[in-house]
């Protein structure tokens, strides 16, 4: 897009659209009074986008039960975790594409077990009788980009700053996932025999080819 574009985008005509009315004090006590255990960003002289993704934007938003618009807001009023100040202006585009490259962006071929399904789901029974497992194919190893502090906070907890994406869940043992759901992992506790991920509570079967990325957590823990 062009900077004329972009412009005409933010400060262009369009149809007129009223929010809340509070002053900037009574909006700050009710979403702490009605919404004090979220996050939350309190923002004026907004402007709603009704995107145009490409398909796989598109299925990927859709996938999680997204819909593609966004906000664009010249003035942050107040961000309950101070990830902007007051004054500064936000938008969610680069979040947005930062998932839709790592979920189906290129990346570092690498390959789990070759495995059929059924030859998988027997192994798995054989290895881990009632633990938890998931067996997964079209799956992402996430290296995690975080800061020092949360890092630490990681290495403290014995786990290491990787996670796995999937877009297909073959089996899940607990049924807590259906055959072709998509599954985000938490951080890794080992890895084994160059299939077997391991988390805190779950062991996950990599099958067939996967992808290698980097990522910022900001970004994966969007993935929900």
């Amino acid at each position: 897009m062009d900077l004329l574009r972009l412009q005409q985008l933010l400060s262009g005509q369009g149809e007129i659209i009223n929010g809340c009315d509070l002053s900037a004090e009574d909006a700050i006590d009710f979403v702490q009074t009605n919404f004090g255990e979220y996050s939350y960003c309190l923002v004026r002289d907004w402007t709603v986008l009704e995107l145009t993704p490409c398909d796989e934007g598109y299925d990927a938003l859709r996938s999680r039960g997204l819909e593609p618009v966004l906000i664009y807001a010249r003035n942050v009023v107040l961000d309950s975790r101070e990830r902007f100040n007051r004054g500064d202006w936000v938008a969610v585009m680069k979040n947005l594409d930062a998932i839709t490259e790592l979920l189906y962006g290129e990346g570092i071929s690498m390959l789990g077990h070759n495995a059929s399904d059924e030859e998988a789901i027997a192994l798995a029974q054989r290895r881990f009788g009632h633990a938890p497992y998931c067996l997964v194919r079209q799956w992402i190893w996430i290296d995690l980009v975080m800061p020092p502090s949360l890092l630490e906070a990681l290495e403290r907890e014995a786990r290491l700053p990787v996670m796995i994406y999937a877009h297909e869940v073959v089996m899940d043992s607990q049924g807590r996932l259906k055959p072709g759901d998509w599954v985000r992992t938490t951080p890794m506790v080992s890895f084994s025999d160059g299939f077997c991920f391991q988390t805190r509570n779950t062991a996950y079967f990599l099958l067939g080819p996967g992808t290698r990325k980097s990522a910022e957590l900001a970004t994966v823990v969007k993935v929900f």
